[in-house]
Formats: C-alpha cells, sequence, structure tokens
C-alpha cells in the first residue's frame, strides 16, 4: 500500500513536470514525463489526451491517435477527442476504415460507468422489494423490473470490459506492416497497413498478432509493428 502511494505521488510530480513543459513549448520533455503515468493508466484519460496533445505537435500522427482514443475510452462524450482524431486522420493516406467501438453503446457510456448504473438500479429495485414485504400492498412488478434491469446492465458492462480487453485496438507506427495470411513472414502478404492505421486485435500467437481493420480485412502482422492503445 505504501508503494502505491508513494508511486502515485512519483506520477503526479512526473505529470505536473509534463505540464510545466508543455508551457515551456519542451514537447520532447513533455512525452517523456508523461509517457510512464499514461501507459500505466494512472490520471484517467487527462494524461493520455495530454499525451496525444504532444504527439501530435511532434508530428507522430499514428501516437497521437492512438492515445487520444486511449483517453476516448475513459471519456467518451468529450467532443474533443473525436475532433483531434478527425485532424489527425485527415492528414493520413492509404490506411484503411478505422476500427470503432465494439459495441455501439461504448460511444456514449464507459463500462465503468454503465456498470454503476446497473448497480443503482438494482439496488434500487431490491429496496423496493424488501420495502414491499414489509407493505405487501401494491404491485412489485416495478421493482422486479428495476432488479433485473441492472443485473442485465451489469452483466453487458462486464462483458463490454472483457471484449474491450480481449480485443484491443491497436494503431499502426513507425512504417508499413505486412499483413499476412498466416503468423509466418515467409507467408504470402495479403495487405499493406500503413503507419496510422487502427485496427483491432482479434488473436495473439507467439510474436504475430492476427488483427482486422474496419473494412473487414484480416491478416497477421508482428507484433511490433503496432502500438496497442493503452488502458
Amino acid at each position: 500500500m505504501i508503494a502505491w502511494v508513494v508511486l502515485c505521488v512519483a506520477w503526479a510530480g512526473s505529470v505536473a513536470d509534463g505540464a510545466s513543459a508543455w508551457e515551456d513549448g519542451k514537447i520532447d520533455v513533455a512525452i517523456e514525463a508523461w509517457q510512464p503515468a499514461a501507459d500505466a493508466g494512472w490520471g484517467s484519460g487527462r494524461v493520455k489526451f495530454n499525451l496525444g496533445n504532444a504527439y501530435y505537435r511532434r508530428g507522430d500522427l499514428p501516437r497521437a491517435i492512438a492515445y487520444w482514443r486511449a483517453a476516448g475510452q475513459y471519456r467518451p462524450r468529450t467532443s474533443g477527442v473525436s475532433h483531434n482524431i478527425a485532424l489527425a486522420r485527415r492528414d493520413l493516406s492509404g490506411v484503411p476504415t478505422p476500427v470503432g467501438a465494439p459495441m455501439t453503446w461504448m460511444r456514449i457510456l464507459t463500462p465503468g460507468e454503465l456498470g454503476l448504473l446497473g448497480l443503482l438500479f438494482a439496488a434500487v429495485g431490491s429496496g423496493g422489494l424488501v420495502l414491499r414485504r414489509r407493505n405487501p400492498e401494491g404491485s412489485r412488478l416495478g421493482w422486479v423490473g428495476a432488479a433485473l434491469l441492472g443485473t442485465l446492465l451489469v452483466l453487458l458492462a462486464t462483458w463490454g470490459w472483457g471484449v474491450q480487453s480481449r480485443s484491443p485496438v491497436a494503431v499502426v507506427v513507425d512504417g508499413d506492416a505486412s499483413a499476412r495470411a498466416t503468423p509466418d513472414l515467409a507467408a504470402a502478404q495479403s495487405l499493406i497497413l500503413r503507419p496510422g492505421a487502427e485496427v483491432r486485435v482479434v488473436q495473439e500467437l507467439d510474436h504475430f498478432l492476427l488483427v482486422e481493420t474496419g473494412d473487414g480485412d484480416r491478416g497477421w502482422i508482428p507484433d511490433g509493428a503496432v502500438l496497442r492503445v493503452p488502458r
């Protein structure tokens, strides 16, 4: 516990140092300060959003998109995230259609938010049923419905979190990625993924990833060719 507190204090200091460097126009210093905290999941979406801004200023559009998408997982309703990603995509060429959120509701709510909403409905429904036991007059259907709805929302949130974890989004960085029919560098090449291509990781095998584009095309690429959107 003490080690965790110390680590959080260190990250907080690093984030503050990054903000100072950003204000001074020292982009590389800001990235160096923010990177560990962002990759560790500290600071929710704000640090990831700032890191995406820094990479964009440095001209690294693929990494900017990756960290903005990471920020969007924490703050799906923040208009600045979608706006910035659209700006970066506009300057890319030859990339396939980006993959979207695993489920439509994730464009509005995070799995955590949906889960809390479900727990609220379940608690209200359960509380109402307890009160009805003391006062049996009246219908219980409304309370039962609230409890069931809450349970379904919690299950949906858990499922959504699992899908998001098992099939993360990844962005091709640094250079072209040759997608192949099998996880073998000697296998036939099925397509070329340009830097900035946003794909979904479907399967992992050794040092290869089976990825899928927003157009539905699939292929195996080396793990090191992409940056997985950090959680």
